[in-house]
């Protein structure tokens, strides 16, 4: 296996694994944090176009075309903006107002307030 670790934006050092002897509190050091990058499904575009038109009503994102004056082109990884073009509905359980195993309340329209504003 390889010492260094790949992400898309080159390479870095795998950071030292901690022994028995740094795991007592008066021997933890911070320089032997852990950093973990996870990415999950991900979609790759390589048509995407830095600075690019992100506000669109096309299916695809940042292909091309120049942002109105005051807009935003797309960044590095895209925009968020135009992925949707479809309502996206919420669908929430009986458990999401309260700590899980409690009833919830008789009053929970702070909670569909709030998803029907999203």
């Amino acid at each position: 296996m390889s010492s260094k670790a790949f992400n898309h934006l080159g390479t870095f050092p795998r950071q030292p694994v901690l022994s028995s002897s740094h795991l007592s509190n008066d021997h933890l050091s911070f320089e032997y944090i852990l950093s973990i990058l996870h990415l999950a499904d991900l979609h790759i575009d390589i048509e995407c176009k830095l600075g690019s038109n992100a506000y669109h009503s096309r299916p695809v994102c940042c292909h091309d075309g120049i942002p109105k004056p005051g807009e935003l082109g797309a960044r590095f990884w895209g925009d968020y903006h135009t992925y949707f073009l479809t309502k996206i509905y919420s669908c929430v359980g009986d458990h999401e107002p309260t700590p899980s195993g409690l009833f919830p309340t008789d009053n929970i329209s702070w909670l569909y307030s709030n998803l029907a504003s999203q």
